[in-house]
C-alpha cells in the first residue's frame, strides 16, 4: 500500500498524489484569502470606520465590539471557507485538514503581530490573537459538526 502523499509515479517522474494534495491545499488557501480580504474590508467599512470614534475607542467594551469581535468573525469566515473548499479525499487526514483550514488566518495574524511588534501594547497583540484562535476553532467546529 502506498502512502497517500506519495501517490503513483507518472512517466515524467513526478508524484501525482503529492501534486493533487498540494493543489487541494492551495485551493483551500486561495478561498480563505479571498474571504479574509473581502470580510476584513466589509467589516472595516461597515462597522469599525463609521462607529469607531476616538471617545468610543477609549473604552475596552467598544474596542472589543468594534475591533476584536470583527476579527473573530473574519477568522471564522476564512477558516470555514477554507474548510468547505478543501476536497473530500483529503478531509479525512486531520493534519492536512487543519493545515488547509488554519494556515491563512494564523499566518495573517502572525504577519500583523510582526508588523506591530513594539508599536502597540499587550492588549493590541494578545486580544486579537485570541480572537483569531477562537474564530479558527469556531470555523473548524462549525464545519465538522454542522456540515458533516
Amino acid at each position: 500500500m502506498t502512502h497517500q502523499w506519495s501517490g503513483r509515479r507518472t512517466g515524467d517522474g513526478s508524484r501525482e498524489g503529492f501534486s493533487r494534495a498540494f493543489f487541494a491545499l492551495t485551493q483551500s488557501w486561495a478561498a480563505a484569502i479571498v474571504v479574509l480580504l473581502v470580510s476584513q474590508f466589509v467589516l472595516f467599512t461597515v462597522v469599525t470606520q463609521p462607529l469607531g470614534t476616538t471617545e468610543r475607542m477609549q473604552s475596552f467594551g467598544w474596542r472589543l465590539a468594534l475591533g476584536h469581535l470583527p476579527t473573530l468573525v473574519w477568522a471564522l469566515l476564512a477558516t470555514l471557507a477554507a474548510a468547505r473548499v478543501y476536497p473530500e479525499p483529503h478531509r479525512h487526514h486531520l493534519g492536512r485538514y487543519l493545515l488547509a483550514c488554519l494556515t491563512v488566518p494564523v499566518a495573517s495574524r502572525l504577519m500583523d503581530v510582526s508588523v506591530k511588534w513594539g508599536l502597540v501594547g499587550t492588549e493590541s497583540l494578545l486580544v486579537p490573537s485570541v480572537a483569531v484562535l477562537l474564530g479558527c476553532f469556531a470555523g473548524v467546529a462549525l464545519d465538522r459538526l454542522v456540515f458533516e
